[in-house]
């Protein structure tokens, strides 16, 4: 996805949050929903640094979900 190759938006948007949502799974406080929240968080995020410069990125909220559900995948791996 366009945020795991923009190294800015990795770095310092979605390593973060993926480790705010390990330490919150690790203390047993983590529902999907929280995961899908902050994620979506990401994603807005991602989009709104990625818009700022000549080359304008937009995805429907359908786009957007399919894009959380990845993350919540991928997410989901690297923590097992």
């Amino acid at each position: 996805h366009f945020i795991m190759r923009n190294k800015d938006v990795k770095s310092k948007v979605l390593v973060p949050v993926y480790n705010h949502l390990k330490q919150k799974k690790k203390k047993g406080k983590l529902s999907l929903d929280d995961a899908r929240k902050e994620l979506y968080f990401v994603v807005n995020t991602a989009l709104r640094k990625m818009n700022s410069g000549d080359k304008k990125i937009s995805l429907s909220q359908k786009e957007k979900s399919r894009v959380v559900t990845d993350l919540v995948r991928n997410f989901n791996s690297d923590v097992e």
